[in-house]
């Protein structure tokens, strides 16, 4: 019998506002961005009882995902591949591929087309008894950081099979709870799939990039020359260059053009009556031509400035 205290959503989604607050509302601490061209659209199914929970998202426009795991919880990223592409701290992940991120580490995922994921969270204390019930003597193999972990296709094929029938039945009671504990704890300890496991966040080419994320994020309000961007990352250009595309497969500067870009738009969505100009909320996020915005603001999200200002939240 289904858990009483189990919520369930399925939605589809419009902005990429919407789905960050979702996420958020569940425990992440989570940034969306949209960082190619077109309307944006995203759908989401989520089952969830106490601690644990079960997510799946389809997304479908390019974005840069920035989170970090909830305190307290495990989590595993199983990605959907079919037409596009993952990459997470600048590690290309393949369908068949297990995402494993602990509590509070920070993750940057650069997804392409459209790629479907999904998500399912457990509190570490009960992940924890769990390992060390079915496989004593691996789990202090458990990684410390997020790490990715390949495995035979058949075990994958049966992880997807188990969610997809938890989804279908809308139902994540004790028993698919433990069914999934289980085979999660079993993919990470498998000695195959132990030995492919590749620890991320890790490495100089990393520190460097996160250290000219933290310059821009801090200071793209106001105009960024490339001299201070290298300076504060402490390499020089073909350095940075290499090292932030690996990352964010994209350059400094089109990270740059995203974040003003969606930070624009969120100013817009959420304006109070105040500041309901298109013109102040546009300068005050970087942009200084404000012609060549408004063209690009409406060929990146598929409606002008204005429009997105009028059909803001009451």
């Amino acid at each position: 019998m289904c858990p009483k205290s189990q919520n369930k959503a399925s939605i589809t989604f419009s902005e990429v506002e919407e789905l960050e607050e979702a996420a958020q509302s569940i425990g992440w601490d989570i940034d969306y961005r949209q960082i190619s061209k077109g309307i944006f659209s995203s759908e989401l199914a989520s089952l969830d009882v106490a601690e644990t929970s079960l997510t799946t998202v389809n997304f479908n426009n390019d974005l840069h995902i920035s989170c970090e795991a909830p305190e307290g919880l495990v989590g595993f990223f199983l990605p959907r591949l079919a037409s596009g592409g993952l990459t997470t701290c600048g590690t290309t992940v393949t369908d068949g591929e297990l995402i494993v991120f602990p509590a509070q580490s920070e993750m940057d995922f650069i997804i392409s087309g459209k790629v479907t994921n999904e998500t399912v969270l457990f509190p570490e204390a009960e992940f924890r008894a769990t390992a060390k019930a079915l496989a004593p003597s691996e789990t202090l193999s458990f990684p410390e950081a997020a790490a990715i972990y390949q495995a035979d296709p058949r075990l994958c094929a049966q992880m997807r099979w188990v969610i997809s029938s938890v989804l279908g039945e809308e139902c994540l009671d004790a028993e698919a709870v433990s069914n999934l504990l289980t085979m999660f704890v079993l993919w990470i300890t498998d000695p195959s799939s132990r030995s492919s496991a590749e620890q991320l966040s890790n490495g100089d080419a990393v520190a460097i990039a996160r250290r000219a994320q933290a310059f821009i994020e801090n200071e793209y309000r106001n105009p960024i020359q490339l001299k201070d961007l290298c300076a504060n990352s402490g390499v020089g250009f073909r350095t940075l260059q290499r090292y932030f595309a690996t990352h964010f497969q994209m350059s400094p500067f089109q990270y740059i053009n995203a974040l003003r870009m969606n930070e624009t738009r969120r100013a817009l969505v959420n304006a109070e009556p105040s500041d309901r100009t298109v013109t102040r909320i546009a300068t005050s996020n970087g942009f200084s031509h404000l012609g060549r915005f408004s063209v690009a603001y409406r060929s990146y999200f598929g409606e002008s400035p204005s429009e997105t200002l009028a059909a803001r939240k009451p």
